[in-house]
């Protein structure tokens, strides 16, 4: 016969499942914090989504200009201007009045002054292209290319509009949100 090392009393008491409520303080407020951040996140998204919604709807624009085989350079210059000036009534409503009234070199000099980095050379051209192309005879449009003020466009829209605020929730330089 083997002899017995151990033998467990006949009365032992196994204990009771451990619940998983309440949890611990620790516990509680990470998981708050993890639902606060998750749903800060979400409310965030949604109002940079509905702040450069026209941004977006401006690129998609521009592209369909672009695609138009049936319009002279002319009319897309004159569509690419009406954007640019769309956009800066968006996104500038406290200058309204003053863009309004903005044309040729003066709309040109507003467009560089509000981008926040510095354009290179070829786009600050395809500006002052854009700006005063408007106001050349017909005669001038043979050789003219839309190309580059259509990128001239991109780079505005990306640099030239206010920037998202994410302690804020709101754009720098207008309060829609």
């Amino acid at each position: 016969m083997e002899p017995q090392i151990f033998v467990p009393p006949n009365d032992v008491i196994t204990p009771a499942s451990i619940s998983w409520f309440p949890p611990s303080w620790l516990l509680s407020v990470i998981l708050l914090t993890v639902f606060a951040l998750i749903i800060w996140c979400i409310i965030t998204l949604v109002k940079y989504r509905h702040a450069y919604a026209v941004k977006r709807a401006a690129i998609i624009e521009l592209s369909e200009i672009q695609a138009q085989a049936n319009l002279s350079d002319f009319q897309k210059l004159v569509l690419f201007n009406q954007l640019l000036k769309r956009l800066a009534l968006h996104y500038y409503p406290q200058e309204q009045n003053s863009i309004t009234l903005l044309h040729s070199q003066a709309w040109s000099d507003w467009l560089q002054g509000k981008c926040q980095s510095a354009p290179n050379d070829q786009t600050l051209e395809a500006l002052n292209t854009l700006s005063h192309a408007l106001y050349l005879p017909a005669s001038q449009f043979d050789n003219l290319n839309t190309h580059p003020s259509a990128k001239a466009v991109l780079f505005w829209t990306g640099k030239g509009l206010p920037k998202f605020n994410w302690l804020t929730l709101r754009l720098s330089n207008k309060g829609i949100g």
